[in-house]
């Protein structure tokens, strides 16, 4: 089958290579992939890989061979999932409770956009705890993760300022939730948070403590701008006493990937819970789209299809 592999001497660190099929162990099922995402974090994880390592976390396919002794998972059915890595490729081999059955009114597409970002934001927002009534600010609501966690808080309750820098998306985002104020920078929101989600670090983070009501909270997840933050305890006082600063890691949630993608997918096949920015490319422009990636010059959710 054909695969990408980290190849440190090939452009933008990766390579095709015809590698054999990968068979389905015990509890495993095999995946022909139809689509699969890049995720910014990816960047990060070819850079430090060794070679021959197989990159690429979302996917959707078809199930073609099972050694699973979920009944639920025959062969034939569509799922989407969340590898550990080789997604990148025509063929997977997965846990059957790291997926979850793909409804037919989603596309394998629009479903590769969701479970790594779209987990996140859900998996972030329920570590707040009740959303209901509260007031949230999104710092990078024009992301993957913040697109999602903008429309999650939205549905949970709360009400909503998402910065969303691109003006494009952000009226996108407007459309969909009238209601919710959708602002191109923080300094444009007068008010201060119980909660705020907050990703891009260095300056963002020490602005984003200015925002915080009394006994709010700031969950941090990413560092986007890879920029250091000068924090000291006097930035919260005045106004600010008793926030909490706390840390969320995606590698280090252990929740079952395939309950929450479900989860997520009700909100999708509804039509509640949408990608805004989908750029589709095929597998054999995989290098265009990293280095769009890398230089900024691609801004959206980068879905490779699996020829």
């Amino acid at each position: 089958m054909n695969a990408v592999v980290r190849d440190k001497s090939a452009p933008q660190l990766v390579t095709f290579k015809d590698i054999q099929r990968p068979s389905a162990d015990d509890g495993q099922l095999l995946i022909k992939v139809e689509a699969t995402s890049i995720n910014r974090g990816e960047l990060s994880l070819l850079k430090n890989r060794h070679d021959g390592w197989m990159p690429g976390q979302d996917f959707a396919g078809t199930v073609v061979a099972s050694s699973s002794n979920n009944h639920d998972i025959e062969i034939g059915t569509r799922v989407v999932g969340l590898a550990q890595g080789g997604a990148w490729s025509e063929y997977l081999t997965i846990a059957s409770t790291d997926v979850t059955t793909l409804p037919d009114a989603v596309s394998f597409q629009e479903a590769a956009a969701l479970p790594m970002a779209g987990l996140t934001a859900y998996r972030t927002i329920r570590k707040a705890g009740s959303l209901l009534g509260k007031s949230v600010l999104i710092t990078a609501g024009g992301g993957g993760v913040g697109a999602y966690q903008t429309q999650i808080a939205a549905l949970a309750g709360a009400r909503v300022t998402s910065i969303i820098r691109n003006k494009e998306l952000r009226e996108k985002m407007r459309e969909r939730l009238p209601d919710h104020e959708i602002i191109s920078a923080i300094n444009e929101a007068s008010q201060q948070f119980d909660l705020i989600f907050e990703s891009i670090g260095g300056e963002m983070l020490t602005n984003a403590i200015k925002k915080l009501a009394e006994n709010g909270k700031i969950i941090v997840f990413g560092n986007t701008s890879e920029k250091k933050s000068s924090i000291d305890l006097f930035d919260f006082i005045p106004g600010h006493e008793n926030g909490q600063l706390i840390t969320y890691m995606s590698y280090a949630d252990t929740a079952p990937i395939g309950k929450d993608l479900n989860f997520l997918l009700d909100y999708v096949t509804a039509g509640s819970l949408r990608c805004l920015d989908v750029i589709e490319f095929p597998i054999k422009d995989i290098h265009k789209a990293l280095a769009g990636l890398s230089d900024g010059s691609l801004r959206g959710k980068i879905i490779l299809n699996i020829k």
